[in-house]
């Protein structure tokens, strides 16, 4: 009875045998619109300060409304049986939905865990930061497409190479940047697969670094580029550089990513 093997197939309907089906009373109250519980919900016992955080909102629980009874939760259909009390259709147990004192659906509950329903810019985190990740990674392909292809120019031109101070800094952030993918990447990856802190501690003190010299940069860029020299191709290319620095940043303190 204690399914250590997930053996889901074989205990299902279980807890009907031993203890009995549960069959709600009669009532005449009308069962709440499915719609007021759908939504994106997110594992109460999660972490909520460190890297580890993200997790959480990689795992979340969608809820989707099938009928106007039944819903699909996290991939399994349950129905309603009692005003937002849910009971799954093809095993045991059952889930009820709490809510607040308006009314709003905030939290759902079931044997095991609680869940939270995901609202205003926390269920959109993951998307926020995927877009943000992804323009920064487009801007630093193009300026490392935009000044190779200035180097072959200048060099079937033999022209000399430009003078602006910025130029150096701005080559050596577009690799810091495209290190900061890879570094996350494997961070990512040794994470899923349980490699303790002190393993991991080298990617979490990359990114401190990445911040640092974004911030120098970006003070740089202040200071220095109404007074260079570079032409103003370059100085767009300058200022791209520097939005995506802002960007990869930005994600690093908004999850944590360095502790």
């Amino acid at each position: 009875m204690t399914n250590q093997y997930n053996e889901w197939e074989y205990c299902a309907g279980l807890t009907d045998k031993v203890f009995g089906t549960y069959k709600p009373q009669a009532s005449s109250v009308e069962l709440p619109d499915r719609l007021q519980i759908e939504g994106e919900y997110q594992s109460a016992r999660r972490v909520v300060h460190g890297f580890t955080k993200l997790l959480g909102y990689l795992s979340t629980m969608k809820i989707v409304s099938i009928n106007r009874n039944v819903i699909d939760f996290n991939g399994m259909p349950y129905r309603q049986i009692e005003p937002y009390v849910f009971v799954p259709v093809r095993q045991s147990g059952f889930a009820f939905f709490v809510r607040d004192d308006q009314g709003a659906v905030v939290k759902a509950s079931n044997p095991y865990f609680d869940s939270f329903l995901l609202t205003g810019l926390d269920a959109q985190r993951t998307g926020i930061s995927l877009i943000a990740v992804g323009l920064g990674l487009l801007l630093i392909m193009l300026a490392v497409i935009s000044g190779f292809v200035r180097w072959i120019i200048s060099r079937f031109r033999r022209a000399a190479k430009p003078s602006s101070g910025i130029s150096k800094y701005y080559l050596w952030m577009n690799i810091a940047g495209l290190a900061f993918i890879v570094n996350n990447i494997i961070l990512g990856y040794r994470t899923l697969n349980y490699t303790n802190y002190s393993a991991i501690r080298i990617h979490l003190i990359g990114n401190i670094v990445y911040v640092v010299l974004a911030t120098g940069y970006i003070l740089l860029l202040m200071m220095k580029l109404r007074s260079t020299e570079a032409g103003k191709a370059s100085k767009i290319m300058y200022i791209l550089s520097g939005v995506s620095a802002l960007l990869f940043s930005a994600v690093i303190i908004g999850w944590d990513l360095y502790y």
